[in-house]
């Protein structure tokens, strides 16, 4: 629920929509999930059985939401600093920079999360164990505002918004191609 600073969930015995995460007020505020704010969250994925990633595309941040249980949470920021602080630099939380992050996905076997940070036409990469953001595919690669990301056997499939095409990145060796797509 970007318009409304807010994750929800959806629980289909029952049909039950509910907020989840978020106050509704709009910023960048850790702490317990109903009461954290947060600004146009835009991508989500799941890490492990406990946790979400999130990017949070207005103060350019990408944030986890531990669930135990999918119970009351408690959101955290990794990288990002509030409304409208963005750039392009690498680095640890408190020097790394990206501008409207919007898809995300998580790689569990280099506990890796991608980021289509779509204003500065790269993807980042934030490796958990070290608390390191870095651009992987950068702008030299001839991206254009990606917007979306997922993997599947070991490839990461970027939505390439603005070349209006879909890539493929190897995760091992970076190699990057444009998807063929046949029968549409």
């Amino acid at each position: 629920m970007a318009g409304n600073h807010q994750i929800w969930t959806f629980r289909s015995a029952g049909d039950e929509v509910r907020r989840f995460a978020g106050s509704g007020h709009e910023g960048l505020r850790d702490g317990a999930t109903p009461g954290a704010h947060l600004a146009q969250p835009s991508g989500i994925t799941r890490l492990g059985n406990e946790a979400l990633a999130i990017t949070d595309s207005e103060t350019s941040s990408l944030r986890v939401v531990d669930v135990p249980g999918f119970g009351a949470g408690v959101i955290r920021t990794l990288i990002g600093e509030g409304l409208f602080e963005f750039g392009a630099a690498d680095g640890d939380k408190t020097s790394a920079r990206m501008q409207h992050p919007l898809g995300v996905a998580y790689d569990p076997t280099s506990d890796s999360l991608y980021v289509a940070d779509t204003y500065n036409n790269a993807i980042r990469r934030y490796h958990r164990p070290t608390g390191l953001l870095g651009t992987w595919l950068g702008p030299e690669r001839g991206l254009y505002e990606p917007s979306g990301v997922s993997i599947a056997a070991g490839k990461l499939y970027i939505a390439d918004t603005n070349n209006h095409r879909i890539c493929r990145a190897d995760l091992a060796t970076g190699e990057l191609e444009v998807v063929e797509l046949r029968g549409l």
